[in-house]
Formats: C-alpha cells, structure tokens, sequence
C-alpha cells in the first residue's frame, strides 16, 4: 500500500513538472509570436516604402529633371526586407520546435493520467475481489 502512495506521489510530481515546462514552452512561443508579428509589420511597413519610393521615382523620372537620389536608396531596403524575412523565417521554426514540445508533454501527460486510471481501477478491481473473497469465506 505504502508504494502504490509513493508510486502515485512521484507520478503526481512528474505530472505537475510537465504541466510546468508546458506553461513555460506557451509562455515562450507566445513572447516569440509577438515578436514575430512585429517582424510582419515592419516586413509590411517596409514594403509600403518601397512601393512609395518605386512610385516616387517613376513620376519624378517623367516630371523632375532633378537627381534620382531614391534610386540609391532603395537597395539598402531591399537587404533589410531579406534580413527581416530570414529572421521570420527562424521565429517560425522555433514556433513550430516549441509546439511539437508542447505536443509532446500533452501526449506524457495524457498517457500519465490514463496510467493512473488504469492502475486505480485495477486497485479497485483487486479490493472488489478481495471484498468478494472474504465474504464468501465467512
């Protein structure tokens, strides 16, 4: 009896660290999911600059005799958006290893708790007999 209590108390233990590590991989793949929609929006916002700046440039390539300094500009943008979407890129590969992980202990955890119900209603089943047993021996 008393290690069916330590067995069940180590599997308790074991139960609440993986609800622990869970609640710490959501936590992480939550700050990492915010940073990547950040990421998004300066992706999007960088875009829209460059459209501006692709515009700008044709209208004043048609009615502006003066530099076309945005020309220059643009390249350096271009090497940004490429950094930016390698680094969204890597955010959601980290995003994905995270929700396998959480996967993972959902799965640890749910084989736990259908362990403990198997070896409850077994436990049960061996009191039912021995109940059983000693009443008919009596």
């Amino acid at each position: 009896m008393e290690k069916n209590k330590d067995k069940s108390h180590l599997i308790d233990q074991l139960y609440d660290y993986l609800e622990e590590q869970i609640q710490e991989l959501k936590t992480d793949r939550n700050q990492l999911n915010h940073k990547m929609q950040d990421m998004i929006q300066e992706k999007n916002e960088k875009e829209g600059a460059i459209n501006n700046q692709q515009k700008i440039y044709q209208i004043r390539k048609v009615f502006s005799p003066l530099p076309l300094e945005i020309e220059e500009e643009k390249q350096p943008v271009s090497e940004d958006m490429i950094q930016i979407e390698k680094e969204i890129h890597e955010f959601q590969m980290i995003l994905r290893e995270k929700e396998e992980k959480i996967t993972k202990l959902h799965d640890y955890q749910k084989g736990l708790e259908e362990t403990c119900l198997l070896q409850k209603n077994l436990w049960k089943g061996k009191i039912r007999k021995y109940c059983l047993f000693q009443h008919l021996n009596s």
